[in-house]
């Protein structure tokens, strides 16, 4: 279970860092496709979107699972740069709640320039609970795993 979080994490960031520059190159630099040069705007009306993934319920158990509060802090979730993010507060807030009440570990973590003060108060870790320090992948050099 540890490695696949790595893998996820790491793998998003990879999408992320490589898609955004990957569909610049496209658009600048032609691709050969089946003898003919076109642009990846020119193929978009030929890709085909996959269907809706089915949801299905989920249910954690608490010795098993950890909830990780990631990045909601004063610097990041504030009405000026991510109104909508303060809108998620209470719901976190309830989420925590009902995680520590099942016995459920809790992980906090802050940006880079962060500290654990910085964490909104209305979800702030208690003493047991650890907080990391790091950037988009939270298990890349901490203590997280």
């Amino acid at each position: 279970m540890k490695c696949y979080r790595q893998i996820v994490f790491s793998a998003s960031r990879v999408i992320i860092m490589t898609f955004v520059p990957a569909v610049f190159l496209c658009i600048l630099w032609p691709a050969t496709v089946s003898g003919a040069e076109k642009t990846v705007i020119e193929l978009w009306s030929e890709v085909s979107v996959p269907s809706v993934p089915k949801l299905q319920a989920f249910k954690a158990d608490p010795k098993t699972t950890a909830l990780l509060i990631l990045d909601i802090e004063e610097r990041t979730t504030n009405i000026t740069r991510r109104p909508r993010a303060v809108e998620t507060v209470p719901a976190i807030e309830n989420l925590l709640a009902r995680a520590r009440e099942k016995g459920m570990p809790v992980v906090y973590s802050t940006t880079p320039k962060a500290d654990p003060g910085e964490i909104l108060p209305q979800i702030a870790p208690r003493k047991d609970e650890p907080v990391v320090r790091s950037s988009v992948d939270k298990f890349f050099m901490t203590n997280l795993d």
